[in-house]
């Protein structure tokens, strides 16, 4: 049986929108230049409600290893070419409040 649920859907910059809620669930796929990743995870767990949950994928470089691995429940790497036509190391994350 399935539970019924709001589902409010966001779009745009986190770093740059004003938060006005905060959320049982998140799921992203933050922007990897740069580091802007660590970024934006760190700005959307300040949306997170307690006890709620952040789904995202990230870099999986030293910069992402050292600042949001440590906040993760669970870390799963992702295989190079995960992303079609990048070779770029990504990881799967999960994050409890």
């Amino acid at each position: 049986r399935f539970q019924s649920f709001e589902c409010v859907v966001n779009q745009g910059d986190f770093l740059e929108v004003e938060q006005k809620f905060k959320y049982p669930r998140i799921l992203m796929n933050p922007p990897f230049e740069n580091g802007v990743d660590i970024k934006h995870i760190k700005r959307a767990l300040e949306w997170l409600e307690e006890g709620g949950r952040l789904v995202g994928v990230c870099a999986n470089g030293p910069r992402q290893q050292a600042q949001v691995m440590p906040l993760c429940d669970s870390w799963e790497e992702l295989p190079a070419g995960t992303f079609e036509g990048t070779m770029v190391r990504a990881a799967l994350f999960t994050i409890n409040a």
